[in-house]
């Protein structure tokens, strides 16, 4: 068969009767045969060539429904895309180099859009977002309310995170500052802050700090530049 469909199921009831209505079920179960057996309830292939084909293995749509419309709905088990042994709910494997493994399109240009997630049900109030507004270029990543807080990790160990007042902890766990830095030690590169030698500003700004490589800076009130009093000789 070059055209049309190979099997067709159409049904044209005018209502269904009850939620167990389905135009196509299949059900298999039993026991294995082996220990390590591998079964499949439905068993989708399409495999066509052409310069400029496109494949479809599966193509599912819902519509009418004024409550809701599921185009899929999977009950139980885990999902692979381009894995065929998930080992999350969610698993996706990249083929290809450029390829990405999520995109989310929003439905507007200025809409605000992305994922979050919750404790509980979908109703629940998410405790964690990302989202992007397309118009503003806002990119928004934050916790729910709540008492929920983002952290942020680094090869295992938490560096940094924003609490519910808005302070953040820069390897400190409970911010007492709206910036709060952790102490510093004898190591090299563990200075609690440090500046790189630069250019001062053309212009003095209110409230700057400057290093240029010989002198720290301070503006106040007026724009007033003024040296930030140090000594050589006192180095501890």
């Amino acid at each position: 068969n070059t055209t049309g469909s190979v099997l067709k199921i159409t049904s044209t009831s005018t209502a269904a009767a009850s939620n167990t209505q389905k135009a196509f079920e299949v059900a298999t179960s039993g026991a294995n045969g082996t220990s390590a057996q591998t079964t499949y309830g439905g068993y989708i292939s399409n495999t066509h060539t052409g310069t400029t084909s496109t494949n479809v293995g599966l193509y599912t749509t819902a519509s009418g429904g004024a409550t809701a419309n599921y185009g899929l709905l999977v009950d139980a088990g885990r999902v692979g895309i381009g894995n065929v042994a998930p080992t999350s709910l969610l698993n996706i494997q990249g083929t290809s180099v450029n390829e990405g493994l999520l995109r989310i399109n929003a439905f507007t240009s200025n809409f605000l859009t992305g994922y979050e997630i919750s404790t509980g049900s979908a109703s629940i109030t998410p405790v964690g977002f990302f989202k992007v507004n397309g118009a503003t270029g806002e990119n928004r990543i934050g916790a729910g309310s709540g008492g929920y807080f983002p952290t942020f990790y680094s090869n295992g160990s938490e560096v940094a995170r924003f609490i519910t007042g808005g302070q953040y902890g820069l390897g400190v766990t409970a911010p007492t500052a709206v910036l709060h830095l952790k102490a510093g030690t004898a190591t090299a590169s563990t200075a609690p802050l440090k500046f790189t030698s630069g250019t001062n500003l053309t212009t003095a700004e209110n409230g700057a700090i400057e290093y240029n490589g010989t002198n720290f800076f301070a503006t106040r009130t007026g724009a007033v530049r003024e040296n930030i009093i140090t000594s050589s000789a006192v180095n501890s």
